[in-house]
């Protein structure tokens, strides 16, 4: 982790985007954040934000940057998203990303149980380390914020296999991001 400031030291996390329509998500209070309050986010899709988290207390839990953050530090979202992309990427050496392959033709990323889904973040991963796993455009999973499995996209066997698995942590699981597939086309990520 880079030493320093918050904001420098923040890892970036995606999170559901609450619609109004989805209101029943909420407590019966709803808290009002002055602007500095309020949590810096980033638009990833129609779904998904991107948040910054940082871990406080010798790593037993994480508290989120605020605008009031990146204000003190003089720091804009697109230089909290860099230094955020950058603590991701530190962190998966860190914990030693692993790829466990399934006889299905789908692929599981296993990090540290917290940022499984963020991966999709990083471009180099998918551009570069990853690539050789596939012939076609990557279809990837992310149901919660702990499982990311991905497979080519041209191969039907394999996407169901990854329709199952959300259906299957979308049941009970906590942490739900997404139960729509992604495609990686272009260099960017949209519904399949």
């Amino acid at each position: 982790m880079i030493e320093g400031t918050v904001c420098n030291k923040a890892i970036a996390y995606l999170k559901p985007i609450i619609h109004d329509n989805d209101q029943s998500l909420l407590n019966d209070e709803v808290l009002e954040l002055s602007h500095e309050e309020s949590i810096a986010e980033l638009p990833f899709n129609d779904d998904l934000i991107i948040n910054f988290v940082y871990e406080v207390e010798d790593f037993e839990y994480f508290l989120y940057v605020n605008n009031g953050n990146l204000e003190e530090e003089n720091m804009t979202i697109p230089e909290q998203r860099h230094y955020g992309i950058d603590n991701l990427i530190e962190r998966a050496n860190e914990y030693n990303l692993q790829i466990q392959e399934y006889e299905t033709g789908c692929y599981g990323l296993i990090l540290d149980g917290n940022f499984e889904a963020s991966l999709i973040l990083i471009d180099n991963l998918w551009e570069d380390s990853l690539k050789h796993y596939i012939t076609n455009n990557f279809i990837v999973a992310i149901p919660s914020r702990d499982v990311l499995v991905f497979c080519d996209s041209q191969s039907e066997q394999a996407i169901e296999e990854l329709k199952r698995t959300i259906q299957s942590v979308w049941e009970d699981g906590d942490h739900l991001l997404t139960n729509k597939l992604l495609i990686r086309s272009g260099g960017k990520w949209e519904y399949r």
